[in-house]
């Protein structure tokens, strides 16, 4: 296991330490954390005792939390990292680490969040789609950043991908699993395809409300702007759009009929002058002032093991627990899969390690949410 991670993610976790003046100097993860107990006591206004204390927990919990990112592929980053976003670091408080599943440039040239409704309707998903496909049209490869939520999240990722530009989903839980379980293949898709999936939080993490708002404040503060689809007027969407306008980022709103719920948010936000109407990708484009810059074709590149394959058998078991709202035991999994029981039991044994199901009490299965 690298010290040097271990090292970086046990600093992360003593929330006391400022890293503006550390990554001014150029400081490394290890050295600061080798300093006394004095020293860092001072950095962290705690005294010494309190702070070796504190650095021996960080320390134990950063060991587990490495050995998972290494054993999964995955990249560590702290603001002392050179490939931090660096449109976070505008911020007042920067996440103190990112794990990031996936190869996607964090600090592209361009980036867009598009945001909106879990309820999107045939007409969210139309525009979502026909305002990317204009953008890479007219200005090639922009990443599209959105939060891997139903509705209009969704397609915006599905969007990026169809146009085959990048798409990096930030989400509100560790990386020990991906909610909802449902977009575990559209998440596999996106890293595969060259973008990502990114948290702040570590790997056991689960979501709860809170983090949700955290996670849209890191989905505005990653990108330039943000295109809010569709909306109702107290749509959690409009809390992204509030966060990045809080950062100077440009709030962006594609308008509705006046009398669709899912367009209420955006039309009020146009309307109190919140929000920039998008009519089109050139509505986009004027208003961020980028320019047209020729498409660059992606290949398929490596897929971190966060996302495994499934065998036929566990995509037998995925098929049958899709169609069960309530757990199922090994034995009715057998029955309804005609799989042997030895291999079903052998097969849910891996799917429960990868999180891709549950076990309830009873040995009963149910696929994660």
């Amino acid at each position: 296991m690298s010290g040097e991670l271990t090292a970086a993610v046990a600093l992360a976790l003593l929330r006391g330490v400022d890293y503006a003046p550390l990554r001014a100097a150029g400081a490394r993860s290890a050295d600061v954390l080798a300093l006394s107990a004095r020293e860092l006591g001072a950095m962290m206004g705690v005294n010494a005792d309190e702070a070796d204390t504190l650095r021996y927990q960080a320390r134990e919990r950063a060991r587990v939390e490495a050995e998972f990112i290494e054993r999964k592929n995955l990249r560590a980053l702290t603001p002392l990292s050179e490939d931090y976003p660096c449109r976070l670091l505008e911020g007042d408080a920067p996440p103190r680490l990112l794990t990031v599943c996936g190869e996607a440039d964090l600090n592209a040239e361009r980036m867009l969040a598009v945001v909106g409704t879990r309820r999107a309707t045939p007409y969210g998903v139309s525009a979502t789609e026909s305002l990317l496909a204009g953008l890479k049209e007219g200005v090639g490869d922009t990443t599209v950043v959105s939060g891997l939520a139903y509705g209009i999240d969704a397609a915006a990722h599905a969007a990026a991908l169809k146009q085959e530009i990048p798409t990096v989903a930030v989400v509100a839980h560790g990386l020990g699993m991906i909610y909802p379980a449902s977009h575990r293949d559209l998440a596999a898709r996106m890293v595969s395809a060259g973008g990502a999936v990114v948290t702040e939080y570590l790997h056991d993490v689960k979501p709860y409300r809170s983090s949700f708002l955290e996670r849209n404040g890191v989905i505005a503060a990653i990108s330039d702007a943000v295109l809010v689809v569709e909306s109702a007027v107290k749509g959690g969407a409009l809390s992204t759009a509030a966060r990045g306008a809080a950062l100077g980022r440009p709030v962006l709103a594609v308008p509705g009929r006046m009398t669709d719920e899912a367009s209420a948010g955006t039309n009020h936000l146009i309307a109190t002058q919140r929000g920039e109407m998008v009519v089109s990708a050139s509505s986009i484009i004027d208003a961020l002032g980028w320019k047209p810059q020729k498409p660059v074709s992606r290949g398929r590149v490596s897929q971190p093991s966060l996302f495994p394959e499934l065998t036929e058998a566990q995509q037998a078991l995925v098929s049958v627990l899709r169609g069960h709202e309530e757990p199922l035991t090994v034995d009715e999994l057998t029955r309804l899969s005609g799989l042997p029981v030895h291999v079903v039991a052998a097969e849910l044994s891996e799917m429960e390690f990868e999180r891709v199901v549950l076990r309830w009490p009873g040995s009963r299965f149910q696929l994660s949410r």
